[in-house]
């Protein structure tokens, strides 16, 4: 499981600070730090909040690898824009 790995990179690619996020999704920042820096794995119901939080499949958070980050980068930018053009057409 690249769950450590793959974490790390959703904060860093949406600049997220360990205490932003872990308020966003209603967690500790001792228990974000647990999953990042010490080998304590979260709840099913943690991940499908984190899932939920980054609008990503349970799989694309565990399964993940380093070579799959840059092929899918385009598309994490796609859904953000198509989610800014969603917000101004309301």
């Amino acid at each position: 499981m690249n769950f450590k790995k793959n974490l790390k990179f959703f904060l860093d690619y949406h600049q997220l600070t360990i205490s932003n996020f872990a308020q966003n999704i209603h967690l500790s920042k001792k228990s974000v730090e647990n999953y990042l820096f010490f080998n304590k794995k979260p709840s099913l119901s943690t991940i499908i909040k984190i899932c939920n939080f980054f609008s990503i499949t349970i799989d694309y958070l565990l399964k993940l690898n380093k070579n799959q980050y840059s092929n899918n980068l385009a598309l994490f930018d796609l859904g953000k824009k198509i989610d800014e053009l969603s917000a101004t057409e309301r």
